[in-house]
């Protein structure tokens, strides 16, 4: 099985593909991956570091467009989140990995069942209802 930092860097080399074409997604990679340092770095952090050194204001949209791929190949869609930078999607994307579809599908209801219930709670002090 793929671990999540080599399916990490296929989906980023896709997205750079897609937006650049074969050469420039070539040297950006290499760029990107020869600014590791230690024996064994963490990639992803690597990546995020070292895109916008190389890309400047142009990585915001690289990284938009490698979430969006990444989370469509856990068949999730991406949410933006208040206060989430792109790490912390990763993170969560990297977590998913580990913990396994169930254990999200629930925490999903469980956040869906919140939202609800707030949104209920929100309409009934509006309405004049009781809080």
């Amino acid at each position: 099985m793929e671990s999540f930092d080599d399916l990490f860097l296929e989906t980023s080399e896709e997205a750079l593909r897609q937006v650049f074409g074969e050469k420039v997604a070539e040297v950006v990679l290499q760029r990107v991956l020869n600014s590791s340092r230690g024996d064994n770095p963490d990639r992803v952090q690597i990546f995020s570091d070292a895109l916008p050194r190389i890309l400047g204001s142009g990585a915001a949209t690289i990284e938009r467009l490698i979430l969006t791929r990444l989370y469509h190949k856990f068949e999730l869609n991406l949410e933006q989140k208040y206060g989430y930078d792109f790490i912390d999607y990763i993170e969560e994307l990297k977590q998913f990995s580990i913990t396994g579809k169930e254990e999200q599908s629930n925490l999903e209801y469980a956040d869906n069942l919140a939202r609800l219930l707030r949104e209920r709670t929100k309409t009934r002090t509006l309405a004049g209802g009781w809080r």
